[in-house]
């Protein structure tokens, strides 16, 4: 018996598709589950939603009561990191989120809380989210190079370098109006 649990956006979300009543059946099937570990009686669609959340649950349930046993095991010290870790863990998360909706970051990509700590502990005159959202914007590229040593070029950075607002190259909309003489430069073109 749990004493609480997650309630995810996408649980809802799935929720606000069914009628009043099967959702009152989903929504109680996954409180049910998740605080008492029983499985409801439910049929139709709210059955198959629920079966898809079960494992989410359960996956949840497991990594609470792993997390419980290591803060018990570990001295006040250590579970200072274990906190450190679990918010980097967040961010390692908001990073895998942005690649799975297409937005692309570079596997050398540092997370902002390291490159916050890194120009605190080096004593940089950079503001670190002005040079992490740079670099973020363009992927952590310079020129056509991916970038491989961010520490480097936090270094040498100088705050001139990023424009106030990054704004990307628009694409040709018209690709005639490049070349006037496009025409002539066709197979017996005059």
């Amino acid at each position: 018996m749990r004493e609480q649990f997650t309630f995810y956006r996408s649980f809802w979300d799935a929720a606000k598709t069914l009628n009043k009543r099967e959702r009152q059946q989903f929504l109680e099937a996954i409180i049910v589950y998740a605080l008492d570990e029983t499985e409801a009686e439910i049929q139709g669609p709210p059955r198959g939603m629920f079966m898809v959340v079960k494992p989410v649950l359960d996956a949840a349930a497991q990594k609470s009561k792993a997390g419980k046993t290591k803060i018990k095991t570990k001295s006040n010290e250590n579970q200072t990191t274990i906190k450190t870790k679990s918010k980097r863990k967040q961010e390692l998360e908001l990073v895998k989120e942005q690649m799975l909706l297409g937005e692309e970051t570079a596997a050398s990509a540092p997370l902002l809380s390291e490159v916050r700590e890194y120009v605190e502990a080096e004593g940089l005159k950079i503001d670190p989210e002005k040079f992490w959202n740079y670099y973020q914007a363009v992927n952590w590229t310079r020129g056509k190079s991916q970038i491989t040593d961010w520490k480097a070029l936090a270094r040498t950075w100088k705050q001139e370098e990023a424009p106030e607002e990054y704004v990307p190259p628009k694409p040709m909309e018209n690709w005639l109006q490049y070349d006037p003489d496009w025409q002539k430069k066709l197979p017996g073109g005059s």
